[in-house]
């Protein structure tokens, strides 16, 4: 469905629009990293970062007090639906901007504020998050990484191993989930803080995932430090703080998602047509019931998206939505690029252009569904709301 936006809501939309006709890069539009090293992906990701921020565009949601636009839901619905509209890149520091930022903004103190936000804005530092680990991904609770404080050097030395640390061989900084304390629940005497990455202890070593590139890496820590002054939020509350962080990845963060999935969906079924003998005039019979499918879960998850916008902008809690709209979300935009490659193989169209990028898009889907929380942790979110029981640990 289409949402109408106000007279202000749109004049906003111009003025965006008339940016990045003039700024956007003809070669970053629709953009596809198909084809390309992830090295070649990174540098694109960044020079487009700091191209947003050097023309004022840079953090749509942040407060103007810390650089951002302060955009209200109309507004950042239609920055987000320009964005996807002409397919522009993902900025690289995108996950620090829409997860940690608020954490930093919501718990972090003053000093923290001013040292930390403004060169993750402009794209001069650059983010990785440091909480999965071998044998606590989405059962974060079960994390075995320590930090122990040195009150002498005032700082934490951290020992452990992190896992599917996104982009950590470009970053300058990581910020980690450690256990500094003991506690009587697993979630207890947890903390979060910020740890340069460029120093001795921290060895990160890339993995090769399905599709050839090595976005993900393993960290391992080794008496690695990280500053009294850098733990974000009261030492020992890192679980409050990690789920907050959390359910801006799950919650507002989905809008683009979502609008890419609707657009995809489009674009999809006209490449698809675009392979058969007789055209898009083969009729509505010849798409897959799939295909239809897809539609359908696009049309829901783009609302669900516009609702939890509302309530973001309201100040209201996302509560449950937030695992809801991940859920679907995820699995639906599988089961779709499952169901259009799938759909060009059994016409014959393997060998066509368009279906490399969308197989590569495929093989990368595959980790939405465990990003973020995986599917079964955001069922158990969904049950416990309910008064169901969850399974796995408690």
């Amino acid at each position: 469905m289409d949402f109408a936006l106000s007279p202000a809501a749109e004049k906003f939309r111009a003025r965006f629009v008339e940016w990045l006709d003039a700024e956007l890069p003809e070669e970053w539009r629709n953009y596809s990293m198909h084809g390309s090293t992830f090295d070649e992906v990174v540098e694109v990701r960044r020079a487009w970062g700091r191209l947003l921020h050097a023309g004022g565009w840079a953090g749509p949601s942040w407060p103007v007090a810390h650089g951002g636009l302060g955009l209200g839901t109309e507004e950042l619905t239609a920055y987000c639906e320009e964005l996807v509209r002409c397919g522009a890149p993902e900025p690289m520091n995108s996950n620090a901007i829409g997860i940690l930022a608020p954490t930093i903004m919501k718990y972090g103190t003053v000093e923290q504020k001013e040292r930390f936000l403004p060169p993750m804005l402009a794209h001069d530092e650059l983010w990785c998050q440091g909480f999965s680990e071998p044998a606590a991904g989405s059962d974060l609770a079960g994390l075995a990484t320590t930090a122990t404080h040195d009150p002498g050097d005032g700082v934490y030395r951290i020992n452990g191993q992190k896992l599917w640390t996104s982009r950590g061989q470009y970053a300058d900084w990581c910020y980690v989930l450690a256990r500094t304390g003991q506690g009587s629940k697993r979630h207890e005497g947890i903390s979060m803080m910020l740890m340069p990455m460029h120093q001795p202890g921290v060895d990160v070593r890339p993995l090769r995932n399905i599709t050839g590139s090595s976005e993900f890496n393993e960290l391992f820590l080794t008496d690695a430090t990280a500053q009294d002054c850098d733990v974000i939020g009261p030492v020992g509350d890192g679980w409050q703080v990690a789920n907050f962080a959390l359910s801006n990845e799950r919650g507002p963060r989905l809008i683009e998602r979502a609008l890419t999935f609707k657009q995809e969906q489009t674009k999809g079924l006209e490449d698809l047509m675009g392979t058969w003998d007789d055209g898009p005039s083969a009729g509505v019979d010849a798409v897959p019931d799939s295909m239809v499918a897809a539609h359908i879960d696009a049309r829901v998850v783009d609302a669900m998206a516009h609702r939890i916008l509302a309530l973001t902008a309201e100040g209201a809690s996302v509560g449950v939505l937030a695992s809801m709209s991940k859920l679907i979300w995820s699995e639906g935009y599988q089961r779709f690029l499952s169901a259009l490659v799938e759909a060009f193989g059994a016409d014959g169209a393997s060998d066509v252009a368009p279906f490399a990028v969308w197989q590569d898009r495929l093989l990368r889907s595959r980790a939405g569904t465990i990003y973020g929380g995986t599917s079964e942790v955001q069922r158990n979110i969904i049950a416990k709301s309910l008064g169901l029981p969850a399974s796995g640990p408690r």
